[in-house]
């Protein structure tokens, strides 16, 4: 559970027993870098931390039999040359664990991380979220097609995911106020 305003990542643990969380394991992070969001890789003991106030991505190991995470690598959302404002919003690692998603608010982008065989993010490659505030994004649930929810521009954008990872607008784009999340349910139909 990543605290912004703490610096710190706290891991619980579920009690199945009674539903109650009990705290695993505490993790300091680097000062002012206001994690936000969290995501695990689907086959590896990684998690990847969204650092809202400096737009970065830090690797993590993480220790499931404690909850412990021991910081790896740590990578920029943005690009080099960027001097804007922006502030990074989520985080997503796609079903194959090929790839990781991160938005920017402000430079109004996706980076687009492939991972290594270490499963670090490798140089990020940064498509324009075809809108203003890219505060949250999803994939559908199977992974066919990227929802880009922009804020300050009231719209949603759908992309269709490339084969290495890269987005292509659909050029389907909803107009909403102020999306700030998107939430997928199955059908019940049987």
């Amino acid at each position: 559970m990543p605290e912004k305003g703490f610096d710190q990542i706290v891991s619980l643990r579920l009690n199945a027993e009674n539903g109650s969380l009990l705290e695993a394991a505490r993790c300091r992070c680097r000062e002012a870098s206001g994690p936000r969001h969290i995501a695990f890789h689907p086959t590896r003991a990684l998690a990847y931390v969204l650092n809202e106030l400096d737009s970065t991505v830090t690797t993590y190991e993480f220790d499931d039999d404690n909850g412990s995470l021991r910081p790896v690598d740590i990578v920029s959302s943005l690009p080099r040359d960027y001097t804007g404002n922006s502030r990074a919003s989520e985080i997503a690692v796609s079903k194959r664990g090929d790839c990781i998603y991160a938005s920017n608010r402000g430079h109004d982008s996706i980076a687009v991380f492939q991972l290594g065989n270490d499963g670090k993010p490798a140089s990020p490659k940064w498509l324009p979220c075809n809108g203003a505030t890219p505060r949250f994004f999803a994939f559908d649930p199977e992974e066919e097609y990227f929802y880009v929810a922009n804020e300050d521009s009231d719209t949603i954008v759908e992309f269709r995911p490339g084969e290495t990872g890269e987005l292509l607008p659909t050029g389907q784009v909803i107009s909403t106020g102020s999306p700030t999340a998107i939430v997928f349910r199955k059908s019940l139909d049987v």
